[in-house]
């Protein structure tokens, strides 16, 4: 899974976009967005890493938040 790149406030833009990136992989790559983490539901029991810069924490968070919620609905 990939998400949106996120600039740099010391860095210049880059020519570079997420479609960009997910082309290049061999096996395929779904982009998340952060109004819809579920793509990471079926992946019960693995470990899920957010890795990145910027605004990635947001990512996390929605994750989290999404669990939670599915947590209370099994119990």
């Amino acid at each position: 899974f990939l998400c949106d790149i996120f600039s740099s406030a010391r860095e210049q833009k880059g020519d570079v976009s997420i479609l960009d990136l997910a082309g290049k992989v061999e096996k395929g790559a779904e982009i998340l967005v952060v109004d819809n983490m579920s793509p990471l539901l079926a992946y019960k029991d693995a470990v899920v890493i957010f890795m990145g810069a910027g605004d990635i924490q947001k990512f996390a968070a929605s994750y989290e938040e999404l669990l939670s919620h599915s947590v209370k609905r099994t119990n």
